[in-house]
């Protein structure tokens, strides 16, 4: 039996390119056609802005190079067609990339936690993070302990919990991450030391009101972050040294308390505010990267939003929530995530936001249950223009905030991911473009009784509820715009048990097709798209155009094919 030729594996060469790179695909064929004609073509949305042909050689495995030196900092669309010598399409494939000047303009952050020495000359986790375009990845305890990160002589060591690690593997990780163009950060607790470290500085640490000093699991001491704190000159110097030593930057951690604690100082006891003492450090440690590499980054973790309002407008490239009760629905994520922006400064966001149904080891795990709400946890952090962090290793997915802990996927859901991720890049534009305004609840939702006028937006589909809310029950829509664009956002919550982003749901959402949409615009319509993540096919779509009569004058009314839990349409201004 002869197998048809088909396309296995499509993606770019790099997880992210700057400017500068050259930019290439990555392709794996399984055929039986000697002469196969692959056909490239790039699109920007629904503009096509590239195509080039090529002859692919026998080999299974093959690079294409665009032709064109340099494209525009952008998110990007690729569509590969092969042809046979007889001039018949055999198979197409697709994927997305993008273009930046900065990796802080599209931060998908990954992680990485296995290092242990069998580790080494495996390549599989960094591939998965690469097909998945993470571009950004942690690399949870890697370290020898959390007060001294590097061992001073061995390349093999025992941490804290018990895993054997390697720093040969660590530096390989970094290697080839840096060679899809990745960057690397590696975990480092700013206030934590063990416990051999405070019983020789116990001046230096942080106590409870009852005179016991503050740990977590009874392994981590929490130390004076304070200026004036002699720890800061321990830890610092360990953060720059791994600076030098080759990562990227670094994921700056605390664990969300204490908020305040009390200090031992010249005999006496004073208070601690953290929340007006991160900001300090966070700068301090920044200047400190930066004079081992002026390119350092930097993510601090907000615990549980904590302090977020402190913090957002340090020297860090990013704002970054890790997620906790009580955010625990789905539109408490948009809330979360607007909130953050508003104290941002133009920073993208990054939840944290663990899947803990994924987890093998609860009793209530499911996996089915697991994967059927998890998309809209993500459609949800998306459309509201965050990024996720979820995915690393190999297919694999974070339960909880200790890493080695994570989740599978199944071989179905790997896919739906794949396409999620895809999505995010080729839309780029749509989704994080910082000078989209929200119009949600002004526009729609509503009846402005005052002055007697119905909304700019309505939409319709038989008893299919529409609220800008995010409300159970209903088709969450989400509508933004800026002075090129009108993108309206539908995230499906019919038919859900519950609307727990971080909860089992018993099905999938409901299927609904043939949603009308009508929208009041003024400026001139330069056509209207359709996309969808949950699509084999996420290139847009044009939808057929109608000019009616509404209250107040005329409007565009779309219909939409369908929405299984996250559809896009969007306008755009001739």
């Amino acid at each position: 039996m002869i197998t048809q030729t088909r396309i296995d594996d499509f993606h770019p060469s790099k997880a992210q390119f700057s400017f500068e790179d050259r930019i290439s695909f990555l392709i794996k064929v399984r055929r039986h056609h000697q002469q196969v004609l692959a056909k490239l073509r790039i699109y920007y949305l629904h503009e096509l802005i590239e195509e080039q042909e090529m002859n692919l050689s026998e080999n299974n495995v093959e690079e294409i190079v665009l032709t064109r030196k340099k494209l525009l900092p952008g998110g990007y669309g690729a569509v590969l067609e092969l042809w046979n010598a007889s001039e018949e399409l055999v198979c197409t494939a697709q994927t997305a990339f993008d273009v930046v000047n900065h990796w802080s303009e599209a931060p998908r952050y990954g992680f990485l936690s296995d290092f242990h020495p069998g580790q080494l000359g495996k390549t599989d986790d960094i591939d998965f993070l690469n097909s998945h375009h993470i571009n950004v990845v942690q690399f949870y305890d890697w370290m020898y302990r959390h007060d001294q990160l590097l061992h001073p002589d061995k390349r093999q060591y025992t941490d804290p919990m018990e895993r054997e690690l390697s720093l040969d593997v660590v530096q390989e990780k970094i290697k080839l991450a840096h060679e899809k163009g990745m960057k690397t950060m590696a975990y480092g607790a700013m206030y934590a030391s063990l416990k051999d470290f405070y019983e020789e500085h116990k001046e230096w640490a942080l106590y409870q009101n009852d005179g016991l000093p503050y740990t977590l699991a009874d392994t981590f001491y929490i130390m004076d972050i304070s200026e004036d704190s002699p720890w800061n000159n321990v830890i610092i110097p360990e953060l720059k040294q791994v600076i030098e030593w080759g990562f990227d930057g670094i994921h700056l951690d605390q664990y969300g308390f204490p908020k305040k604690a009390l200090r031992r100082k010249d005999g006496r006891k004073e208070i601690v505010d953290l929340s007006e003492c991160f900001t300090p450090f966070i700068n301090r440690t920044v200047t400190a990267l930066k004079q081992a590499n002026e390119e350092a980054g930097l993510i601090f973790n907000n615990v549980s939003n904590f302090p977020t309002y402190a913090t957002a407008q340090s020297d860090q490239d990013l704002v970054y929530i890790e997620v906790w009760s009580p955010i625990n629905s789905f539109r408490d994520l948009k809330l979360l995530m607007d909130e953050a922006k508003s104290y941002a400064d133009y920073k993208q966001v990054i939840l944290a936001a663990y899947l803990g149904p994924f987890n093998p080891n609860s009793e209530t795990f499911d996996q089915v249950k697991a994967e059927n709400g998890a998309l809209t946890t993500m459609a949800t952090i998306f459309a509201n223009g965050g990024f996720h962090l979820l995915i690393g290793e190999h297919y694999n997915v974070l339960t909880e905030g200790y890493y080695p802990n994570y989740g599978e996927m199944s071989l179905s859901f790997r896919q739906e991911i794949k396409h999620y991720y895809d999505f995010i890049v080729r839309y780029h534009d749509l989704l994080y473009n910082k000078e989209l305004i929200d119009l949600s609840f002004t526009h729609t939702g509503g009846y402005v009784s005052e002055i007697g006028r119905d909304n700019e937006y309505e939409f319709e589909c038989g008893d299919v509820v529409f609220a800008p809310h995010g409300h159970l029950g209903t088709v969450w829509t989400i509508i933004k715009e800026n002075d090129k664009y009108l993108v309206i956002h539908f995230i499906n919550l019919c038919g859900f048990n519950n609307d727990g982003w971080n909860e089992v749901k018993e099905s999938r959402p409901n299927r609904i097709e043939g949603i009308s949409a009508k929208v009041l615009m003024n400026e001139q319509l330069g056509g209207v798209y359709w996309a969808s993540p949950d699509e084999k096919d996420i290139s847009p779509q044009s939808l057929e155009t109608k000019r009616v009569r509404g209250t107040n004058g005329y409007v565009y009314e779309v219909v939409l094919p369908s929405l299984d839990v996250w559809s896009m349409i969007y306008f755009v201004k001739a």
